[in-house]
């Protein structure tokens, strides 16, 4: 990967997070709808961030990661580095909430124990679970997220039938609602595979730009309504198969498309990118976390002003107390990585024979 993608990617998680974080921060409880057309932008940016998620693991993959072992510790240390501090973060912003701020207006969720160890554990989407630790709506993409990462390591590590007797009963544990989204998912290790060839910069620029033509036109036609209209709903469908399923198809299409067709023209943006790298690296760095810490934080930061919901100091106290909380928290722990990874590694050492797995084929083996 050269450093223009790695620096256009990076831009690209930054914005999907903050799109995430603006989106929850429209709720009427918290700022009292302010900047309240935002609200939908926050699902489409989860869809966008499993593409991305596909294209970087089947990069790592095969340029990082030669064994099973390997994978699975950078995957767990990655996830776990944040993941675990956000559960504990959520806690204890609820705890405190709950039983020593007014919280009317806010939703806090479910704080029953089990949430936070289904959620710990990747486990709180499976089939008919739909739970998050306590006020921290955003875990619900983990659980997808990290069967996606088992199932490729099948596919990619694994040989014979053990591949694919692995595969089928990854999927048959995750449940319908985590597997209708793998094709998603998927469409982001194909743009991988794909970006290794070359189709000319006049392909790459029609795909780019048609791309960032198409998500203009999908919200200002408002398609994700549209086709909503047009696609039967109910509880009963919903348990099996994903809200806007059509919807987040399309515009999952469109991240690919976009993914695309910027490998085949970065040359062009080399200069321009570098201009901005602080910018872009910092928000790779640090979307990871934007994405876990904001939900608990934005409650806090309500909750200590509520005196004042919907008002101008209190809509500036919240945005302004919750981006400075995670520009001291995302450095603290994400710097943790290496050590996490550093006892994974300790840990793994007891079990050599089940991480010695290389990958299947030269490529993605997918």
């Amino acid at each position: 990967m050269t450093e223009t993608e790695s620096l256009y990617l990076d831009g690209f998680r930054g914005i999907a997070a903050l799109a995430v974080f603006l989106s929850h921060s429209t709720d009427p409880g918290i700022t009292g709808g302010f900047l309240s057309h935002l609200g939908s932008f926050g699902d489409d940016a989860v869809m966008a961030f499993f593409v991305l998620s596909g294209y970087v693991i089947a990069f790592s993959a095969e340029r990082k990661h030669r064994t099973l072992g390997n994978y699975a510790l950078a995957r767990l240390s990655r996830l776990w580095s944040v993941v675990l501090p956000a559960l504990i973060l959520t806690g204890v912003i609820d705890l405190l909430v709950r039983h020593g701020l007014d919280f009317r207006g806010l939703y806090l969720g479910d704080d029953a124990p089990y949430t936070y160890v289904l959620s710990g554990l990747f486990a709180n989407q499976i089939w008919f679970l739909n739970v998050f630790p306590g006020s921290n709506s955003p875990f619900w993409s983990l659980s997808f997220e990290a069967f996606y990462y088992v199932f490729f390591a099948a596919v990619h590590y694994l040989h014979g039938r053990t591949r694919w007797l692995a595969a089928a009963v990854i999927l048959a544990v995750a449940g319908p609602k985590i597997v209708v989204l793998l094709p998603l998912w998927l469409l982001g290790v194909l743009a991988h595979a794909i970006g290794k060839k070359s189709f000319g910069q006049a392909t790459g620029w029609w795909l780019w730009i048609g791309s960032i033509a198409g998500v203009g036109i999908y919200y200002a036609i408002h398609a994700k309504y549209l086709i909503d209209r047009m696609v039967p709903t109910g509880e009963r469908l919903d348990r099996f198969i994903n809200a806007q399923l059509c919807a987040k198809c399309l515009f999952s299409v469109l991240i690919f498309m976009n993914i695309v067709g910027f490998r085949m023209i970065e040359s062009r943006f080399s200069r321009l990118l570098g201009l901005a790298k602080r910018w872009l690296r910092l928000g790779g760095r640090y979307s990871f976390s934007l994405y876990l810490y904001h939900t608990p934080l934005l409650i806090l930061f309500t909750a200590l002003t509520y005196g004042g919901h919907g008002k101008w100091w209190s809509i500036c106290a919240i945005y302004i107390g919750t981006i400075s909380a995670i520009g001291v928290l995302a450095p603290l722990t994400e710097s943790r990585r290496h050590a996490m990874l550093a006892g994974l590694v300790h840990i793994a050492a007891y079990f050599p024979a089940a991480l010695k797995h290389r990958r299947a084929t030269p490529r993605t083996g997918l």
